[in-house]
């Protein structure tokens, strides 16, 4: 019996130590996750400051080249297109069947021989 009680605060004692040691490597495995967590937050920021970025950028070229003015000046000093005159514009008058709510609408189309465009104006 003697043996016995002795053995008991000794396993006592181990299994705090045991029990210690668990929560000091969880303690550490922890803060070691914290740090990686941080790191890969700190670098996903970064990614989405540069596609904001770049987001910005394609939308400065979008409003450029949807712009009428500019649209207007690529095609008449890249292209060459010219407006067609008064007496090239034919208008037409066309019927749309009654299911739809638009009806009786005009629209005008230059000719083909007009004077002074370009082969690229009607396309």
């Amino acid at each position: 019996m003697g043996i016995e009680k002795r053995r008991q605060p000794k396993k006592r004692y181990f299994l705090f130590f045991i029990g210690g040691l668990l929560i000091f490597l969880f303690y550490v495995w922890e803060c070691a996750e914290v740090v990686t967590l941080s790191y890969q937050i700190n670098e996903l920021k970064r990614e989405l400051r540069l596609l904001e970025n770049k987001n910005r950028a394609i939308k400065t070229k979008l409003h450029h080249y949807t712009n009428l003015a500019n649209i207007d000046k690529i095609a008449q000093e890249k292209k060459e297109m010219v407006f067609p005159q008064h007496e090239n514009i034919l208008f037409l008058e066309v019927n749309f069947k009654q299911n739809r709510t638009s009806t009786n609408k005009a629209f005008f189309i230059a000719r083909e021989d007009s004077k002074g465009a370009s082969k690229n104006s009607h396309y």
